[in-house]
């Protein structure tokens, strides 16, 4: 790849960024050296791009990936895939969250989940409030059997969220961690009833806990159709969310529910699809909205436009425009054809018949 060298303009660091030919360049000659190159051509390549591009995150991922891939017939790799991870995240990239998330992964998968948790809370300060960072952390202590830290991290990431809908899904996971992992379905539904007290309107919370309350056993069927209707009973509930529970209910009742249950749970998801079609009816035929005063005010002086145009002065009504007079001399600078053939060549005079040749002797 002689000429991809040549076209090499900035073999040195430099805080200007590089044009875009210069990067394809770049990620070109990294593809051709793996391809066809050894690996520590490979390696000596990727070391010489990260002194041009270090300010470039793709092409530090580019070396971890294609260290990652190699690790397993070259465990030696591993020791250079931490050190490259380690001067990325400390050196050049303090604040990427993708870079030290990839770092934290590794040192827990090589069974350093006490540098991972550093990782991460080191990044977490940088980048506060950004979920998939606070989802690695709890998830990492999960896998660490700390428990009570996990709940600690998720009651305060839920007190802390930006909006209602991260604090709703931070909710039910924090639920369906209680529920499977510390085995408190008691807790879980606490957390559930406070999620839906601060977001009334979130459907999925409604779900969650109806499904959460559907694998606890024991569960009667009175609670599960109170549950199923609590979102039905909130001020400002959509009809297609209500309908949908409706039919949800409908299930339930035939396969929990004695028989005056289910005849209510037909009949009340019946009327709710039957007020869905009337809205989508009279949504579909109701008339057009009546205009506005601007709309009636560019009506009128299109109008007077128009009027103007057309009862023009003499000397400009008799004055075609160019355009016009230009369309109709191509249009009749051909001769004209008529669809009956009036204008086609003579061809050889063919004499009638006798008019009338049931009489001969006429003449």
């Amino acid at each position: 790849m002689v000429y991809q060298y040549q076209v090499i303009k900035r073999p040195y660091f430099h805080v200007k960024p590089l044009e875009r030919c210069q990067l394809k360049n770049w990620k070109a000659y990294l593809e051709w050296e793996k391809q066809h190159g050894s690996l520590k051509r490979a390696l000596v390549l990727h070391e010489r791009c990260l002194i041009a591009c270090a300010l470039y995150e793709e092409f530090w991922m580019r070396l971890i990936k294609f260290l990652e891939e190699r690790t397993e017939n070259h465990p030696e790799l591993v020791a250079v895939e931490r050190e490259v991870l380690e001067r990325a995240c400390t050196v050049h990239h303090l604040d990427k969250p993708e870079l030290h998330l990839h770092w934290a992964h590794f040192e827990e998968a090589h069974g350093n989940a006490a540098k991972a948790a550093e990782i991460l809370d080191r990044i977490e300060k940088t980048c506060a409030c950004m979920v998939q960072i606070q989802y690695r952390r709890v998830n990492l202590e999960r896998r660490r059997g700390d428990y009570d830290k996990c709940a600690q991290l998720y009651e305060s990431y839920i007190s802390s969220a930006k909006n209602k809908a991260i604090a709703s899904a931070m909710s039910i996971k924090y639920a369906r961690f209680l529920q499977h992992v510390r085995g408190e379905p008691a807790a879980a539904r606490a957390a559930l009833d406070a999620a839906v007290a601060r977001d009334p309107l979130n459907a999925r919370l409604h779900m969650q806990r109806l499904d959460l309350a559907l694998h606890t056993p024991g569960t009667p069927y009175p609670e599960l159709e109170e549950l199923v209707q609590s979102y039905e009973k909130q001020e400002g509930a959509e009809l297609e969310t209500s309908a949908a529970l409706a039919w949800r209910r409908r299930e339930l009742a035939e396969e929990l529910g004695d028989a005056a249950a289910a005849r209510l749970a037909v009949a009340h998801a019946r009327t709710l699809a039957k007020h869905l079609r009337k809205r989508a009816r009279k949504e579909k035929h109701d008339a057009p909205p009546p205009p506005t005063a601007s709309t009636e005010i560019k009506k009128k002086e299109s109008s007077a436009a128009n009027t103007t145009t057309t009862t023009g002065g003499s000397s400009t009504y008799y004055q075609a425009p160019a355009a016009t007079t230009q369309s109709y001399e191509q249009t009749y600078a051909q001769p004209y054809q008529p669809p009956w053939g009036y204008q086609q060549p003579p061809g050889p005079y063919h004499h009638p018949q006798h008019p009338w040749p049931q009489y001969p002797n006429y003449y």
